[in-house]
């Protein structure tokens, strides 16, 4: 069989001369209809430049730093969005120069660092392509009129040159961010700055505010239950108590149980699944409370209460758990109930493991020991004054002994109080601003990796958070110490950082770090 194919006119045309006087249905008429450099979208032309053109009103025009809010009043602890969008119409290089500070606010990033979320908007009329240069949610931790502050942005913008627009491949390689001959483009340097927003933050409302009102604001569900409802007097309990909804969730801290006579409760562990990109925070706290009870018999721990503020009908609501029946059997061991496996969790030891605990009293009575059996021997086998007295050389070099070992504890104790900031006080006075921050964010964390029983390799802002709020500290202290970090993170990070700004920031690191050190640790708890 033999196949055969349809005949087919095919026209040749000649290509367009830079001269031409044809009219072409592209953005630029000198472009070759045959090449395939058209873009894949339609683009702004305002980087291409006339003759006579100003550039300073043409940036001024075609490029701004808007700061955007959700939101200009809102309750304490109600989240905002705050975002600095840059709208431009023009091809440029841009980085950040000045990042804001948000003091009074609990603040959560919403998009990673180099992840500029690209869009088109109008704005004022006008359509832009609009790159998200910094977008957060944030928290209000006190009433007042607050300013959100500029950021600034440094833009390297492109222009092209009147005559390059003859070239086709220069044009394609500016719509596409490709690498474009130097000759062919005119580079301005500006500086932008959004302007400040001012935010109204209310406070609470006073009537029907009920006692127990711990600043939790949103929307929440309450459940708890007991790991088993039948124990025996040598086995630990567990209390689970799960917060679950949106809100300022990171702000949450434990409900208050009455716990019935006869029930030993030990320290909180907190856990939480948390969606900290959805605004307001959403997902679930967890609080497990290990616990213990000395004597048979059936027990009923009380409804647990939780209060928060609903700033959507701007009224306090209460929820509450069912009561919890817990039977308790006599158990066979005798031995004390240990609760937990971790350093955290607080054990009932015998008198015998109390004593072992303490290392420096075992070393007392074994050096008395020691003391007192050389003391019998050198009565007893040598009663001549020589050994007597040899005796009390060696007892005396003890005792020197152990008070010099005493001191050197106790200067090595006052030196970790005294210096803490001791390199960065000496960046203080200098010029180099880079060196002063990077120190002081180095020693701070030292500190309360020190203070806090973090490992240096695990020392971040949120492990701060987390382990200061599992130590009881109240929730002004957390928040003080979590916008320190990000005040002194901001400075680390910057470009340029403030040189005015640091004994500011250095004053207010010295006196957390007294203000820690002033606390037992009864002092701190809740």
């Amino acid at each position: 069989a033999t196949y055969a194919t349809t005949s087919k006119q095919i026209t040749v045309l000649k290509s367009i001369t830079p001269g031409s006087n044809a009219q072409q249905n592209y953005p630029f008429t000198q472009a070759d209809p045959f090449q395939n450099k058209k873009p894949a979208k339609e683009e702004f032309t305002e980087f291409i430049l006339k003759k006579g053109d100003d550039v300073s009103k043409k940036i001024s025009r075609n490029m701004q730093l808007v700061l955007e809010t959700s939101k200009q009043t809102c309750y304490i602890g109600e989240p905002l969005v705050a975002t600095y969008n840059l709208y431009t119409r023009l091809k440029s290089n841009s980085r950040l120069d000045k990042s804001p500070s948000f003091n009074g606010f609990s603040v959560i990033d919403l998009q990673q660092p180099d992840d500029y979320g690209f869009a088109r908007k109008k704005w004022e009329g006008r359509e832009y392509n609009v790159y998200s240069i910094r977008k957060v949610q944030l928290y209000p931790l006190q009433s007042g009129k607050f300013e959100l502050e500029p950021a600034t942005l440094f833009n390297e913008v492109q222009f092209l040159k009147p005559e390059a627009i003859n070239n086709p491949d220069v044009i394609y390689n500016m719509y596409n961010g490709a690498g474009v001959n130097p000759d062919d483009i005119i580079t301005e340097n500006i500086t932008l700055s959004s302007k400040p927003v001012a935010i109204e933050v209310k406070p609470f409302p006073e009537k029907d505010k009920p006692p127990d009102f711990n600043g939790a604001v949103g929307e929440f569900e309450i459940s708890a239950a007991v790991e088993k409802d039948s124990i025996a007097t040598d086995v630990p309990g567990k209390l689970r108590i799960a917060i679950s909804g949106s809100g300022n969730m990171e702000l949450i801290t434990v409900p208050d149980v009455k716990w019935p006579k006869g029930i030993e409760a030990y320290v909180v562990k907190l856990n939480d699944k948390l969606n900290t990109l959805a605004v307001p925070v959403s997902g679930t706290k967890y609080f497990d409370i290990p616990f213990s009870i000395a004597k048979e018999g059936n027990y009923t721990l009380p409804s647990i209460h939780f209060t928060y503020f609903d700033p959507n009908t701007a009224a306090y609501k209460k929820i509450a758990t069912q009561p919890i029946a817990i039977s308790v059997t006599k158990g066979n061991s005798t031995k004390g109930i240990f609760v937990g496996n971790n350093a955290t969790a607080k054990e009932k030891l015998s008198p015998l493991n109390q004593l072992f605990q303490n290392r420096p009293l075992v070393v007392t009575i074994i050096a008395a020991f020691i003391i007192g059996g050389l003391i019998f021997w050198l009565r007893k086998e040598q009663k001549s004054e020589e050994k007597i007295e040899a005796f009390k050389r060696v007892e005396q070099a003890q005792q020197r002994k152990q008070d010099e070992e005493l001191h050197r504890l106790f200067i090595q104790k006052a030196s970790l109080v005294q210096n803490a900031l001791k390199q960065t006080e000496n960046f203080l006075y200098t010029g180099n601003s880079s060196e002063f921050y990077t120190a002081l964010n180095k020693e701070f964390k030292n500190f309360l990796s020190e203070k806090l029983a973090i490992h240096r390799e695990e020392i971040s802002s949120k492990k701060i958070m987390y382990t200061m709020d599992k130590k009881g500290f109240n929730n002004e202290v957390i928040l003080q110490a979590q916008n320190l970090l990000q005040d002194i993170d901001k400075q680390v990070y910057s470009p340029l950082p403030s040189h005015e700004g640091k004994q500011e920031l250095y004053s207010r690191t010295q006196q957390f770090i007294q203000y820690l050190n002033g606390f037992s640790s009864a002092g701190i708890i809740r």
